[in-house]
């Protein structure tokens, strides 16, 4: 079954500090599953997570789809 995954890294850690993994075929109720911290994060960074959700569909190939880094930490989206 492929998930969409979000990890967090901070601090130049080489293991997430968070990591979230939704079932694909829960998508349409995904964004209700986010915790708050996850979507605010994302949100920092002008990351729409249910357009990322909508554009799923449409996608073949499984890996990293969105990866956004500051000095403090990485965001990673992907489908595995």
């Amino acid at each position: 079954m492929k998930n969409l995954s979000i990890l967090i890294y901070e601090n130049d850690e080489t293991e997430p500090t968070t990591k979230v993994r939704i079932p694909l075929t829960l998508m349409k109720i995904a964004n209700k599953l986010v915790p708050e911290r996850i979507n605010k994060e994302l949100q920092k960074e002008d990351i729409d997570l249910k357009q990322i959700l909508s554009a799923i569909d449409e996608l073949e190939d499984i890996g990293t789809i969105l990866e956004v880094e500051n000095k403090d930490e990485k965001i990673i989206i992907a489908i595995d």
